[in-house]
């Protein structure tokens, strides 16, 4: 190896002093607070700081194969290598070539007298060994180890210049491995290279005068504890809206809902009697009313803070674009006409009723859906099969909430709603009846007996209030309506199951049948034919499931 002659490392102290600075850095702050993240953090950035700057003073596996000085503490590169001052020594392979009976073989240890900046070098001439002396050597082969030129007498000769260089270049013979790598360089600094043990003593002297004055003079990191425990729950809160939150409403809805009023009357006189929406949402309250005099929407929005609790500092307060046509004092509501209590038992009595638990992602919210309607309670569930909304009216009144796949539970929805029209569930005034055509609805076609011509079409949905609209002048052929008496639960789980034995379905494809029950002729049936009482069945999941059922089960046809 080149000839030791200098103590001090100025590459190693630098790497040293800026890996100490970050390292302590990373200390202190783990030491100051008592955030577990915090702590992991600071820990974390000096094992990092240490590493890296451990890596950077000894390079890395790749930098120690391009350039092996740094493993004898030499510089990663030369700071000039067009000097006077360094020398580059590249090491080729051994290389063979069997050119019809005549062998060549090239050493490759050439010494580069001037690199240019543009990479562009002058260099000296390879020596050439005698093809014979070769051949006994390597056989075919194209590649030789350095052992194996080194026991050929006279097959290499290696021009150095200088004594210090040819000094380095029998110390990296020594240590090359047995299969030469190709165009290896190294940096030989006329004035020689830091001893390792040197190289380290400066790395840790640095990493600790200027590691311990970062440590001293580090202003105090207690802080971010604090800050960074208040920061985190709120953005928790906000990203996932459950974190800590059981209830739509809750606690906070309620003294939010308080706060809003108060700010909203102060803001705007008069405001609360102009409600345009009321929403609960978990982790935050809104409340929404009509400025009568500037026709625009104002939006209260209060987010609950890190602690679950309502702060004023979280409102904040928009407003709408002046030509909004829904912000009209016709679909506004009165704040005096909601009962919060009201609103509370209802939203328990729906969850309670669908066996299933509040969470911080239900959704409740007071509105009208027309200028005619009147305000409702509608609740956002989004829970497994029971997601959806149900709705409830402001003196408390649920919307009926029922499993539209129980046959049972359907027509007993069925018979309620023919007696608010005044039909008797014994009275033939049933046109059509559709059991789950339409997702969760059933739809019902009647002809009242006090008004024949009408057509009163009737929907009704689980969590909703039945819908009912009337076509005037319509009216039906006596022989083509049925009573509600006349079909029951019972036959229509005959038909499923006659169905699905026809056609192999399985209890996930029964679970999606769908009615339309009917009094008309059958299809293909003659002309003039009578009308016949009949059940359609139809599985959602299963292509060519559809099939006409006589109502006592007996299979007519398919469709």
């Amino acid at each position: 190896m080149p000839e030791v002659t200098r103590r001090f490392s100025l590459r190693a102290t630098v790497i040293g002093a800026v890996t100490g600075a970050v390292s302590f850095t990373g200390l202190t702050i783990a030491a100051d607070n008592s955030s577990a993240l915090l702590y992991a953090a600071g820990a974390g950035i000096a094992a990092f700081a240490l590493l890296t700057g451990s890596l950077r003073l000894r390079g890395s596996a790749d930098d120690l194969a391009v350039h092996p000085d740094l493993a004898a503490g030499g510089p990663r590169r030369a700071s000039a290598v067009d000097s006077p001052h360094t020398k580059i020594a590249a090491i080729h392979s051994v290389e063979t070539d069997l050119v019809d009976d005549t062998r060549t073989a090239k050493f490759g240890l050439t010494v580069v007298d001037r690199q240019f900046r543009d990479a562009s070098y002058a260099t000296t001439t390879r020596a050439i060994a005698p093809p014979k002396v070769l051949e006994s050597a390597v056989g075919e082969r194209r590649m030789a180890t350095v052992e194996e030129v080194h026991r050929l007498p006279g097959a290499v000769v290696m021009p150095w210049k200088d004594a210090e260089l040819q000094q380095y270049g029998k110390a990296l013979a020594a240590e090359i491995p047995e299969e030469i790598p190709p165009e290896r360089v190294y940096t030989v600094p006329r004035d020689g290279v830091v001893a390792p043990a040197m190289v380290t003593v400066c790395f840790c002297t640095a990493f600790a005068v200027f590691g311990a004055a970062t440590g001293v003079l580090l202003p105090d990191t207690s802080g971010l504890s604090s800050a960074f425990s208040d920061a985190i729950p709120a953005v928790t809160d906000i990203a996932t809206g459950t974190s800590d939150i059981d209830s739509a409403i809750g606690r906070f809805g309620l003294d939010a809902l308080a706060a809003l009023t108060a700010m909203a009357e102060k803001d705007i006189p008069g405001s609360t009697a102009h409600v345009l929406e009321l929403t609960f949402y978990g982790f935050w309250t809104e409340l929404v009313v009509l400025d009568e005099a500037n026709t625009q929407r104002v939006v209260y929005h209060a987010s609950q803070d890190s602690h679950g609790n309502y702060d004023a500092d979280r409102v904040e307060v928009t407003r709408g674009s002046a030509d909004d046509a829904s912000a009209r004092v016709r679909n506004t509501f009165p704040l005096s006409a909601v009962d919060p209590s009201v609103v509370v038992a209802a939203y328990d009595t729906i969850t309670a009723t669908l066996g299933i638990d509040q969470t911080g992602d239900d959704r409740v919210e007071i509105s009208k859906e027309s200028p005619e309607a009147e305000p409702r309670i509608e609740v956002r569930l989004e829970v497994n099969e029971n997601s959806g909304t149900y709705l409830a009216e402001l003196d408390g009144t649920i919307a009926p909430i029922f499993d539209v796949r129980d046959t049972a539970a359907a027509l007993a929805q069925v018979a309620t709603a023919l007696s608010r029209t005044g039909i008797d569930a014994t009275a033939p005034r049933i046109a059509r009846l559709c059991l789950t055509c339409n997702s969760r609805e059933i739809e019902l076609v009647v002809h009242p007996a006090n008004a024949p011509d009408d057509r009163v079409s009737i929907s009704l949905e689980p969590g909703a209030f039945p819908m009912t609209e009337t076509d005037t002048d319509t009216p039906a052929d006596p022989a083509e309506l049925f009573s509600l008496s006349q079909i029951t639960a019972s036959q229509l789980d005959a038909i499923t199951a006659a169905n699905a034995d026809r056609i192999g379905a399985e209890p996930a494809d029964t679970a999606t049948a769908k009615f339309e029950i009917t009094k008309k002729p059958l299809p293909d049936a003659e002309y003039n034919a009578p009308p016949v009482h009949q059940v359609r069945i139809e599985f959602g999941t299963m292509n060519d499931s559809g099939a006409i059922y006589f109502p006592d089960g007996t299979f007519v046809t398919t469709d």
